[in-house]
């Protein structure tokens, strides 16, 4: 049984904390700290992180790239938008390209992609992508 109108309510600090989290996750742009990252540069466990991103991203604040990858919303929305250039020219995309239009490294680009993929954004199609997001 669940009550329909259960909220979680935070303190303070986890308020607060919602907030560095946010800061630490645009700080860097596409190349995001993962969970433990997040942890040690805010010296939180990583428990309390990883509760913390669940509730940003069911409040559309991060995006959940994996289960230790996350962006802040507007990292996303500025992806989404190179992404749109990038097609409005051409018709498909490289891994390589992909990484040099967010400017950061394979190993960040590749799970980006993945998630792009698997929401129905990009279309991988052998080694390029396809834009199919209207």
């Amino acid at each position: 049984m669940r009550l329909k109108d259960f909220k979680v309510t935070l303190s303070r600090i986890d308020e607060g904390m919602k907030g560095r989290i946010i800061d630490v996750l645009n700080k860097d742009g596409f190349q995001p700290p993962l969970k433990p990252e997040i942890a040690q540069k805010l010296s939180v466990n990583e428990k309390e992180i990883n509760d913390l991103l669940k509730l940003l991203a069911k409040e559309g604040a991060v995006v959940r790239i994996n289960d230790s990858m996350y962006i802040s919303k507007e990292q996303y929305d500025k992806m989404i938008g190179r992404l749109r250039d990038f097609y409005s020219e051409k018709k498909e995309m490289t891994v390589a390209e992909f990484r040099d239009i967010l400017g950061t490294s394979r190993k960040y680009a590749l799970p980006l992609l993945e998630y792009l993929d698997s929401n129905k954004i990009t279309l991988r199609v052998g080694d390029i992508r396809k834009f199919v997001l209207k």
